[in-house]
């Protein structure tokens, strides 16, 4: 039996929420991406404030950019030879998952279906370069929507099965991907939507016909042109998560600072307008700017913050941003039906929107059959309403009126 001498040290990860980075996973940020004296400042308050035995997970995944950073700067430190053990987990982790990846989309090109890579699977060839850099726990593959069925019908014959409770063919007019998994237990999204839960998101076309060849393993494909990379990176990772969201930071300063990268800033500014996002790339790209040095121009942030926004996509953007409350009010819930019926029928006809937000409730609320969605909003609405007129009733908060003095 090794002894305590003998046993390698460990980094502790615990569970922590949220949306935009603390203070101290700002400074892991810097250590992990800023040059010369700014990454080594950063690093020195992140090692003196942090407790190595209670790292979040967000900041875990940082770890390896952060050896790979300092460590091409020239800076020996007994801390960062730990943080090379993590750095070799993600890339045999990554190995395997990106060559399971070349081979499942193989079989898909053979069945005939075009593919894309998302996040991780495109950002790690075409910018990280090294695998252990990036991680990832699984592959993103995109077809397009017409292929969703066929493509979900070929993974169930690799023996991928759907980590939904209900067939995820039922409902792919109404969301953008499906997790599976295989009997190994790898984990695989398959998507057919490249935005989700915005303004016109069956909009793809555009990300489909300016899409790039990347490879993967020695399979060919396709990834999103950076322009498109750089929305996606955003909209997909500047919000309320479990695991903190730190990842999002670096694939979008990735993205940047590559040297043969141009963004089409303009489209870039269209296709937020479009697709009604101006609130999470304004505060994205400000943060990018203000904490990383990221080169973004001073008219691309005046342009987003002159852009009008509702209300309602006021709304949207707290509720993504902030986990909505334990016990919300019927009132908060409306606000969350109407915000998720506006943007899911945004770009349907008006005679289909009933119908897809109908399926869009069955989805939510696991419900076996469609016509019952109603009742089910109805019967949640009543427990609610009664959950809080029993804190009303507590003690104290409900009196009777006080009895008259007798005369």
């Amino acid at each position: 039996m090794p002894t305590a001498e003998m046993t390698e040290p460990r980094l502790g990860v615990t569970d922590e929420s949220g949306c935009w980075p603390t203070a101290l996973q700002e400074l892991i940020l810097q250590a992990a991406l800023l040059r010369g004296q700014g990454a080594v400042d950063a690093w020195t308050r992140w090692k003196a404030a942090a407790d190595l035995d209670a790292l979040d997970f967000g900041t875990h995944r940082m770890l390896p950019l952060v050896y790979s950073n300092l460590r091409s700067q020239g800076l020996s430190d007994p801390i960062l030879e730990k943080f090379k053990s993590v750095y070799r987990y993600y890339w045999y982790n990554n190995e395997i998952l990106l060559n399971r990846a070349a081979a499942n989309l193989k079989v898909l090109h053979q069945a005939g279906i075009q593919t894309l890579v998302l996040k991780g699977a495109a950002l790690i060839p075409s910018y990280y370069r090294q695998r252990g850099l990036r991680p990832m726990q699984d592959c993103d593959i995109a077809v397009p929507h017409h292929q969703a069925q066929r493509a979900i019908a070929v993974l169930r014959q690799l023996g991928w099965t759907s980590c939904w409770e209900l067939p995820p063919e039922q409902f792919i007019s109404i969301r953008h991907s499906a997790p599976f998994v295989n009997a190994e237990g790898h984990m695989l999204d398959l998507h057919w939507g490249i935005l989700w839960e915005c303004w016109n998101r069956n909009q793809d076309a555009g990300f489909w016909s300016r899409a790039i060849p990347v490879t993967i393993g020695d399979q060919s494909t396709l990834a999103l042109e950076p322009t498109d990379q750089l929305l996606h990176i955003i909209w997909h990772g500047a919000r309320w998560n479990e695991v903190p969201p730190l990842r999002w930071v670096a694939d979008a300063m990735m993205v940047l600072r590559a040297p043969e990268v141009g963004i089409d800033w303009q489209r870039l500014l269209d296709l937020v307008e479009f697709h009604h996002l101006g609130l999470f790339v304004h505060t994205s790209l400000e943060f990018l700017r203000a904490k990383l040095q990221a080169p973004i121009p001073e008219f691309v942030l005046d342009r987003l913050q002159a852009m009008p926004v509702s209300p309602i996509e006021r709304f949207g953007y707290r509720m993504l941003t902030e986990p909505l409350a334990a016990s919300p009010t019927n009132k908060e819930i409306l606000r969350v039906l109407r915000y998720e019926y506006l943007w899911l029928t945004s770009d349907l006809p008006a005679s289909r929107k009933p119908l897809e937000f109908a399926t869009w409730l069955q989805f939510r609320w696991k419900v076996d059959r469609r016509w019952k969605t109603p009742f089910i909003l109805l019967a949640n609405a009543a427990r609610r309403m009664g959950r809080q007129l029993m804190r009303l009733a507590r003690p104290g908060l409900l009196r009777s009126p006080a009895t008259p003095a007798n005369g």
